[in-house]
């Protein structure tokens, strides 16, 4: 589906008498020409269907567009007027907004208004107009009343739009900044717009908005204007006053990084370097229709970049993803029913699962483009048999709530027919283990995970009613996971009382062995019990009757794409094949003795993480840094790593002649 994210309409609602006369736009037709009188100006700028929403859609249907995202003209967005005026003009376009989406399901969504000069009005207003359908978020002006979105004063909003997921789209409006040199050759909309739209949005990240509520999603109008060009004085500024950092921690380009841009530049280099610098994850298509200084061929101007898989995002894929049309179409998802989990769990859960870490770029942001590698090889040249993302190895607690999102999303979408996915979707808060296990359902999950809330800490009935709260309020199948991560250990009268929860199907125990056989003694027969560790992976195959490692970092750290003994052994065993198994397991014995000094003897230390990521990137994954306060590997401890994993032969060229057993076993060929 190819979404205009950026395309403007007048409701006809707002052409009745019940709209005050100063906000009541006139429009008429001349010489083929749309002519908008509205307070005593007549506006020519209009070259497109303004108000007839059918011819509105064929029209972008010629241009290769399928669905519309409908906003206000902004000169209706009513900053100016009072209050009470301004809810009632807001009110009357919402209302029509979402009327017209239902007419025609699928081919439109819509952004709203609401009094944003009045900060509290406007949190409450939006708080309503997210639960209407169709309604996805808002569009609001550069500035208010001479203030600029950064402002303290808007702080209310910007909590509001936080908490509600909703979009919010910044649109110029200004008449030149008072400058008489923009009064004339039209430079108040060429070069005063893009100037206010860079104004408002260097304002907004400076002043640590987006650090304050990182899940905010923004969306700048006109490729953001002028901010892209402007990123290095910013960055400059920021090194060198106190001024320019005194609200802004980390930086102005994580910010930049968080907004979303449109893509009406005009111009196919500022594009290109638009999108290589936000990433194409941030970017959607826009036209400003039906405005002249829009554009009548955005689809053509995204496809003569040749992105590659890019493409498709910029031209759809984010738009479904910020407004959560189109996620639950995965075919191979969640297809059972509440009551069917624990059933299902048996079915699907076998053979070997990774938990997924999560990269990050140099700056510190969601490295998409790595993630997306890191899957391909896993469900590719490793064949692992389902993915376990977002977890302790994926650093959950770093990330903000849309990271989480969207990490969840990118791995449903990359191992779509290769793998199942489960997603951690644990939170201290209940609500917002809830909100997050739906959206991993709706984004085509196959179940998901819980760890307990590791905050404040809880009796076992504290713990229970949480775990009832969140399950009672979701229908896919929910995994337990037992850690000492967590700071909290599972009693086996509690994990007994969760195993009867409807949709309760599986236990992950990340704990010593004994407890693993202690919980699978208790609750064995009514949930799946598994053990992260693959230690002991062969002998809960041969002795317990397990068929599912899930999960852990083993499947990429211990094999590579041309050596794979742990996948080699699963599968022996899973056959019955226990002694040809235990052969080839203890090929692995150099790389435990490894893992036993770089990963086990840090055991239950949050750092072990940042040991995996660079064995990862040592052996063919992305790695990456690991985020605050975590510390990353220094580089004597990288080069000491780099050279045991050489030792065993895991290192890319050191052969798998030198990857032998301390019995002397070479790897056997499954």
């Amino acid at each position: 589906m190819i979404i205009d994210s950026h395309c403007h309409v007048i409701v006809p609602e707002m052409t009745a008498r019940g709209v005050p006369e100063a906000w009541r736009p006139a429009l008429r037709t001349e010489d083929g020409h749309r002519i908008v009188g509205f307070r005593g100006r007549e506006l020519t700028s209009a070259i497109g269907e303004f108000s007839d929403v059918a011819v509105m859609l064929g029209d972008a249907a010629a241009t290769g567009v399928d669905h519309l995202l409908l906003s206000p003209w902004i000169n209706l967005v009513p900053v100016d007027a009072g209050p009470d005026e301004a809810q009632l003009i807001c009110r009357i376009q919402n209302e029509a907004l979402a009327r017209l989406v239902a007419r025609h399901p699928g081919r439109l969504s819509a952004l709203g208004a609401v009094p944003v000069q009045d900060p509290g009005l406007a949190a409450r207003e939006l708080a309503g107009l997210m639960t209407v359908p169709g309604l996805h978020g808002v569009e609001i002006p550069s500035s208010v009343g001479g203030r600029y979105l950064g402002d303290d004063f808007f702080l209310p909003f910007w909590a509001a739009a936080a908490g509600t997921g909703a979009l919010v789209f910044i649109h110029p409006s200004t008449r030149g900044f008072g400058i008489p040199a923009l009064d004339g050759y039209y430079l108040w909309n060429s070069v005063g717009n893009p100037l206010e739209t860079a104004v408002t949005a260097a304002h907004i990240a400076v002043a640590g908005v987006l650090e304050r509520f990182p899940d905010l999603r923004i969306l700048l109008a006109h490729g953001g204007g002028a901010l892209p060009v402007l990123r290095g004085r910013l960055r400059r500024a920021h090194a060198i006053r106190a001024e320019a950092a005194e609200r802004l921690a980390q930086g102005p380009d994580l910010s930049l990084r968080r907004f979303h841009y449109d893509t009406v530049t005009h111009d196919e280099g500022l594009l290109a370097d638009l999108i290589q610098y936000a990433g194409p994850e941030q970017v959607l298509l826009g036209s400003d229709r039906p405005f002249d200084m829009g554009t009548g061929h955005p689809v053509d101007e995204v496809r003569a970049l040749r992105l590659g898989p890019g493409e498709d995002l910029i031209l759809g894929g984010n738009a479904r993803r910020l407004l959560n049309l189109g996620l639950s179409t995965r075919r191979d998802g969640m297809d059972y029913t509440k009551a069917e989990a624990k059933h299902a769990a048996r079915e699907r859960f076998t053979g070997l699962w990774a938990a997924t870490t999560t990269p990050f770029d140099s700056s510190g942001a969601l490295d998409t483009d790595a993630l997306r590698r890191d899957l391909g090889r896993l469900t590719g040249d490793l064949g692992v048999d389902g993915i376990f993302c977002a977890g302790v190895m994926g650093e959950f607690w770093s990330l903000t709530g849309s990271e989480r999102r969207r990490l969840v999303e990118i791995t449903v979408d990359s191992t779509r027919g290769r793998c199942p996915v489960i997603a951690h979707t644990g939170h201290s808060s209940a609500p917002q283990a809830i909100e997050l296990t739906r959206h991993a359902q709706k984004a085509g999950a196959d179940f998901a995970a819980l760890i307990n809330p590791y905050y404040p800490p809880a009796s076992d009935e504290g713990l229970y009613q949480w775990f009832e709260t969140v399950c009672a309020g979701v229908d896919i199948g929910v995994w337990l996971f037992d850690t000492a991560y967590s700071g909290v250990s599972l009693s086996l009268e509690l994990i007994e009382r969760l195993a009867a929860i409807e949709n309760v199907c599986g236990i992950k125990v990340g704990r010593e062995h004994s407890r693993y056989l202690e919980v699978l003694d208790r609750v064995g027969g009514q949930i799946l019990v598994c053990e992260p560790n693959e230690g002991t992976w062969l002998e809960n195959m041969r002795d317990h009757g397990q068929r599912v490692f899930m999960s852990s970092a083993a499947p990429y750290l211990y094999q590579t794409p041309d050596w794979q003994p742990m996948r080699a052994y699963t599968r022996l065993a899973l056959r019955g094949d226990f002694a040809g198994a235990a052969q080839v397991a203890a090929t692995l014995d150099p790389v435990r003795a490894l893992a036993a000094k770089w990963l086990h003897g840090k055991a239950h230390r949050f750092d072990t993480i940042a040991s995996i990521k660079a064995w990862a990137s040592l052996v063919g994954m992305s790695g990456g840094p690991v985020r605050p306060p975590l510390l990353p590997h220094t580089q004597a401890e990288r080069d000491e790593l780099a050279a045991d994993l050489a030792a065993v032969g895991l290192r890319p060229g050191t052969g798998r002649s030198r990857r032998v057993s301390s019995n002397g076993h070479h790897p056997a060929v499954s």
